[in-house]
């Protein structure tokens, strides 16, 4: 080691020391050392020139001996040892770190030193001993089969034992069984017969196979989705059509429209006096037979486009026209919604239109629209849901006449007149303004009427209603209805003045609740069956009526189920339930709310009707199987006679029959088999009902139901009251019993 040397003349240097007392010693200009090791931790050096003479740490060199240790040396006084490494760990990946020394030039990559601490079945933590790293990773699972419910886990690092079921994996064999096999056990290999929930669950639940429902009902079941009642055997097979250019899947308004047109029959029809037949040439069939609906299709008038509309009143070749055509007065006067306003209400026309099938194989939603079915033969409506043809009627101006009658518009799903058999099934139906379903003069063989015949006639007819749900209102709060009154309970407490009728419930006590439950989501009216004609007119052609429903839901309808004028309806199998429609009515009497809406216009109506079946001017009704409830007036009869034109006369009197029925008038009532409320006694009797066939015997007959069977089959699964996607193609036929 060198001591300190300082400058004492030019090129002189000298020992510091000598300034520190070294006096004794020449000066001189470099120490002369010498060392002595004292242990591991210095040696001692002194100067043989003068008294230098201090303890020192070795400077030391490192020379690498091996993986443990290194040699070093102290260049001073050349001491040596041979000492362990003095480590340092780097991370570098799952399986190594790297490894150096901090003295010589060690620089190795090593394995981790694992030890392994079980986290959960999800994995366990790896910690290396030397370099501290730390990460969980998944198990290292062994599975060892104990038997076909249960294995044994365990892990072969971290030691975890654990008997558990299976992981099981499944495979489709056939109709009846599947494969049962463990993803981890080899040994598991077993045939098991398909699992489902219940008798009418179809999805296999370990496998996902989907049985055949069709193949699984009954002849009974398979009979009652047949066209029946007053269509049996009278509508045709839609198959044969399947992968022709009959054909025609849309999935717009104006693919649909342009379907239709296609579908038209082009004929003409005249009345021959001397064989007293209607008399018929063709000049080109329908091109379509079959129309699938694909998806939801808004068929408001304003979303059709104008090739397809009417463009005026007198327009009546069109395809498609406002259902408001002509009632311009009426809009103005009335406060009208943005539904209408947005949409537009059409009235799609399918006329002069034999053998065509319209469907859905999910179940598709129409909304904004009715159909006319005029001058039709064998038409056919499946698996649709039809809604949005409703709007609160309301005025901004107390001298508008009317408001609460709601007859300023016609909107209805259904118009059907002249024409022979049309088949309405498997069906939804919201709210209507007007009715549900009109049904009106079938008769096509006089000079006046021949020209309406559809092609083919031979006087026949009947609609036939099936399996359908009318489900009124909805309280969805994103549905349109809901929305629509909630706007306007808006607009009444902001004090706006567009909804007079609504302000006067309000400002008379009456809550939002109960205006919606008692007055917007009830169906004000049902079913119309046969026109009024004006007073002289011969009542004959609607002793023709005839009109099944069969296996239907209604729900909270207030009136017409039916309203039957002549002829004959016949339903069976059917639940009507207004309950909750009566619950609200008896608040909404109770809170005076005729007398709120009067006060504003004495001409203004809240009649809140509660009325089941209407029948008169010589029509009579047959309800069997079927079940009563939330109606306050079952039976009635509120039509009048006509007037003698020769010797023809308008009846009064129509008939009833109820067999197998069930009748709760309200809630808290208790059912009855017997006694059906009637306010016409004396004009709706028991002992007027008859058949109106050549025959005087029924049409067809109609098995027997357990009444407390009947809910849970219209609410069928598989073939339920309503649309569905379970049915699909076999919507395409009518006989089900082949």
């Amino acid at each position: 080691m060198k001591k300190l040397l300082i400058a004492v003349g030019v090129g002189v240097l000298m020992c510091a020391a000598a300034f520190a007392g070294c006096v004794n010693k020449p000066p001189h200009t470099e120490h002369d050392y010498n060392y002595e090791y004292i242990g591991a931790s210095g040696h001692k050096v002194t100067c043989n020139c003068c008294d230098l003479d201090e303890t020192n740490p070795h400077n030391y060199t490192y020379e690498y001996v091996d993986g443990d240790t290194h040699k070093r040396t102290c260049v001073d006084c050349n001491f040596s040892d041979t000492v362990a490494h003095g480590y340092v760990y780097e991370y570098l990946d799952g399986k190594s770190h790297k490894v150096t020394c901090s003295s010589c030039n060690l620089d190795v990559t090593a394995v981790h030193d694992f030890s392994y601490e079980y986290v959960d079945e999800s994995g366990h933590k790896k910690t290396c001993a030397i370099c501290n790293n730390a990460e969980t990773v998944a198990h290292d699972y062994k599975y060892e089969y104990i038997d076909k419910n249960t294995h044994k886990r365990s892990c072969g690092i971290c030691n975890v034992i654990e008997t558990m079921s299976h992981d099981y994996e499944y495979e489709k064999i056939d109709e009846s069984n599947h494969k049962t096999t463990c993803s981890h056990c080899v040994e598991l290999n077993e045939t098991d017969e398909h699992e489902y929930f219940n008798e009418t669950d179809l999805i296999c639940d370990p496998c996902e196979y989907k049985r055949d429902w069709y193949k699984l009902m009954t002849a009974d079941a398979k009979e009652s989705i047949s066209a029946d009642g007053y269509v049996n055997d009278n509508i045709g097979d839609f198959s044969q059509y399947v992968g022709t250019s009959a054909y025609r899947t849309v999935t717009t308004a104006d693919e649909f429209i342009q379907a239709i047109m296609d579908a038209r029959w082009k004929y003409s029809s005249a009345w021959n006096a001397d064989t007293l037949k209607v008399e018929q040439a063709l000049t080109a069939e329908g091109s379509v037979h079959v129309i699938e609906i694909a998806n939801d299709l808004d068929l408001g008038f304003n979303h059709i486009s104008e090739n397809y509309r009417a463009k005026t009143i007198k327009d009546s070749h069109s395809y498609v026209e406002s259902y408001c055509r002509g009632k311009q007065s009426n809009i103005d006067k009335f406060s009208m919604s943005e539904m209408y306003t947005e949409h537009g209400i059409s009235k799609i026309k399918i006329e002069n239109t034999n053998n065509l099938l319209v469907y859905s194989k999910n179940g598709a939603r129409l909304t904004h629209a009715g159909f006319s079915i005029l001058s039709c033969d064998n038409v056919v409506f499946r698996n649709l849901e039809m809604d949005e043809m409703w709007q609160w009627e309301d005025a901004a101006s107390s001298t508008t006449g009317n408001v609460g009658d709601y007859d300023a518009f016609g909107w209805a799903y259904f118009k059907v007149a002249h024409s022979g058999y049309v088949w309405i099934d498997h069906c939804t139906f919201g709210k209507s303004y007007d009715g549900q379903i009109d049904y009106s003069n079938p008769v096509y063989n006089t000079a006046g009427t021949a020209f309406r015949a559809p092609y083919g006639a031979n006087g026949e007819n009947g609609l036939h209603i099936s399996w359908c749900a009318f489900n009124a209102g909805s309280d969805d709060k994103d549905g349109y209805l809901y929305k629509m009154m909630a706007k306007i309970e808006e607009e009444y407490q902001a004090g706006k003045q567009n909804y007079l009728y609504y302000n006067a419930l309000r400002k008379g006590g009456i809550s939002f609740e109960d205006i919606l439950y008692g007055l917007a989501i009830p169906q004000k009216k049902g079913f119309l069956c046969g026109d009024s004609g004006n007073g002289k007119e011969d009542y004959d052609y609607n002793l023709s009526l005839q009109i099944s429903f069969a296996n239907c839901l209604f729900k909270n309808i207030e009136d017409r189920l039916p309203k039957l004028r002549g002829g004959n309806a016949y339903m069976y199998n059917c639940v009507v339930d207004s309950t909750e429609y009566m619950t609200y009515r008896t608040k909404l009497r109770a809170a005076g709310a005729a007398s709120r809406v009067t006060s504003v216009n004495g001409g203004w109506k809240c009649a809140l009707v509660s009325q089941g079946i209407v029948c008169g001017n010589g029509g009579s009704f047959k309800a069997e199987n079927c079940i009563f409830k939330g109606i306050e007036t079952l039976l009635k009869n509120n039509d009048s006679g006509g007037t003698t034109e020769g010797d023809k006369v308008r009846p009064v009197d129509a008939g009833y029959q109820l067999v197998n029925c069930s009748y709760q008038k309200t809630a808290e009532s208790t059912p009855t088999t017997t006694g059906f409320t009637n306010s016409s006694s004396s004009t709706l009797k028991a002992e007027n009902f008859r058949w109106h066939t050549e025959t005087g015997e029924a049409p067809f007959e109609v098995e027997e139901l357990e009444l407390s069977e009947l809910e849970s089959i219209l609410n069928h699964p598989w073939y339920g009251a309503g649309v569905n996607d379970i049915m699909q193609e076999k919507l395409l036929k009518s006989n089900y019993c082949e």
